[in-house]
């Protein structure tokens, strides 16, 4: 198997990752800094639940597939606490190599990071934070889905191609299902399955849109 050619230039070629919709990202920046600072002051500081998340994810067209990582917290909603707002954010990168010959390979990469504002309804369960849940919400994501053609001069990067150069950054909705396992005192193990989407980008063929963006299946430690 010949392996994928990778010159020394190519690590010094510029790689420009998305450039950020600037007006959107500070509002909802603003919306999720205005609902923490809310819930804070409200409630007091310990029924704040952090937790860290490893998932399976896929890109829209599952093309890409592989480990993302989520961190986030969780905070009990009303008297039953059978609600939870359980604000995250999650990244998931993606590279594949493809060689051509002993001269010349392809690097495709999907790179995408998310902040995302859930909130989740306790279906089963007496007590709050196990058992079933399903919940939703909003959420912020920038990605890319881009495409270099690497040979002995360097590294050339794919412009206004379907599905090789594709640069998105939105406010979208997220969803998430799945069933929480008691641990040791209030911790517990979550195991669900999440989306976000849907999100409209446009490439050499004009605009269109996909019901999801990425797909992540996986488990979270709640401490």
């Amino acid at each position: 198997m010949i392996k994928p050619f990778k010159p020394t230039t190519f690590n010094a070629v510029s790689e420009t990752i998305i450039k950020t919709k600037t007006k959107y990202m500070r509002l909802f920046t603003m919306i999720f800094v205005s609902l923490f600072a809310g819930f804070t002051s409200t409630y007091s500081q310990k029924n704040w639940q952090p937790f860290a998340g490893l998932n399976i994810s896929l890109n829209s067209d599952a093309y890409y597939a592989g480990p993302s990582f989520s961190a986030g917290i969780t905070h009990p909603i009303g008297k039953k606490k059978k609600w939870q707002w359980a604000p995250e954010v999650t990244y998931f990168k993606k590279s594949i190599f493809y060689s051509y010959s002993p001269t010349e390979s392809e690097k495709d990469r999907f790179l995408s990071f998310s902040i995302r504002s859930n909130f989740n309804y306790q279906t089963s369960g007496k007590k709050p934070g196990r058992g079933f849940f399903i919940g939703g919400g909003i959420g912020f994501q920038k990605a890319s889905d881009e495409c270099w053609t690497i040979t002995q001069t360097g590294a050339v990067k794919e412009v206004n191609a379907h599905y090789d150069a594709i640069k998105y950054a939105a406010l979208m909705f997220t969803f998430n299902a799945g069933y929480a396992f008691p641990l040791m005192k209030n911790k517990s193990l979550q195991v669900l399955t999440s989306a976000i989407g849907p999100y409209a980008a446009k490439d050499d063929y004009g605009t269109y849109m996909e019901v999801i963006s990425v797909l992540s299946t996986g488990i979270r430690i709640v401490l």
